[in-house]
């Protein structure tokens, strides 16, 4: 789709217009793109989407680090309890047979 993209600009379709068409981008970045083509800033504009994008990765790797914290100290205290069960039992029957 993206080589479908550079051709549809190399044969003079604007940019904003083929990636509309090719429906692999989300409105916003098609809108800027257009925006930035009519007033001539296209380098301006889709930096700042690309900013846009990249605080959004940070919120959601946030997010998705926040959702899994509980769930690794969750898997920890198991494992540290396995251990711990598989050090004591033995020890405890040991004492139990003395």
């Amino acid at each position: 789709k993206l080589k479908e993209v550079s051709e549809a600009v190399r044969n003079g379709m604007p940019l904003g217009q083929s990636l509309d068409r090719s429906g692999l981008f989300p409105p916003m970045v098609v809108q800027m793109t257009i925006i930035g083509e009519e007033t001539g800033s296209v380098d301006a504009l889709l930096t700042k989407v690309a900013e846009f994008y990249d605080q959004e990765v940070d919120i959601a790797v946030g997010n998705l680090t926040a959702a899994i914290t509980p769930l690794i100290t969750i898997v920890l205290a198991v494992v540290v309890c396995m251990i711990l069960l598989a050090v004591m039992l033995p020890m405890a029957k040991m004492m139990e047979i003395m």
